[in-house]
C-alpha cells in the first residue's frame, strides 16, 4: 500500500514538473485525470503481479 502511495506521489510530481517545463497552467482536472489513469494502471500492474505471485 505504501508503494502505491509513493507511485502516486511520483506520478503527480512528474506531471507537475512536465507542466512547469512546458510553462502550462496546471488545472485540477488534468491532475485528477492523470492521477486516476496512473492509479488504474498501477492497480492493473499490482493485480497482475498478485496473480503471478499466487500461481508460483
Amino acid at each position: 500500500m505504501t508503494m502505491f502511495i509513493l507511485f502516486w506521489v511520483f506520478a503527480i510530481m512528474a506531471t507537475y514538473t512536465s507542466f512547469v517545463k512546458n510553462n502550462k497552467k496546471i488545472d485540477v482536472k488534468t491532475l485528477l485525470l492523470g492521477g486516476i489513469s496512473v492509479s488504474i494502471a498501477l492497480y492493473q500492474i499490482g493485480y497482475a503481479i498478485g496473480k503471478v505471485m499466487a500461481i508460483s
